[in-house]
């Protein structure tokens, strides 16, 4: 009984493997063995090995671009320095609007009551009014 061809795609990712020295040397003869057997095998392999040989390498200014695109930012003293006085200066304008907006209010407590006292505002009570 004959063994069991493995597929289109076993058979590419055993010639890959046996391009790259990733094989056993029993999986690595059969390959052998079968690329001395297939011509269509062979011109594969030695077109992926040229076409390996003319990629270039990466070069290094490229690699540490690359690197930097990916790599996690770093926060500046700067940009810290910023950060902190904009909060500063949130904090600090808030605050005094706030102020402001007390004062306001409680100057205009006096109308407040005149309006009760005048029946203007809902839910005041008639019977509280004094003329």
């Amino acid at each position: 009984m004959a063994a069991e061809r493995p597929s289109k795609d076993e058979e590419l990712l055993q010639l890959a493997a046996w391009l790259d020295g990733r094989q056993e040397s029993a999986e690595a003869e059969a390959v052998e063995a079968r690329l001395a057997d297939d011509p269509h095998a062979l011109e594969l392999v030695l077109a992926a090995e040229q076409a390996r040989g003319l990629a270039a390498p990466w070069p290094k200014r490229a690699q540490a671009r690359a690197a930097a695109l990916v790599a996690p930012a770093r926060l500046s003293l700067r940009f810290v320095a910023a950060a902190i006085a904009a909060v500063l200066l949130l904090a600090i304008g808030g605050f005094e609007m706030g102020s402001l907006g007390s004062e306001s209010t409680a100057a205009g407590n006096g109308e407040t009551d005149l309006a009760v006292e005048l029946g203007l505002l809902p839910g005041a009570d008639i019977m509280e009014v004094s003329l």
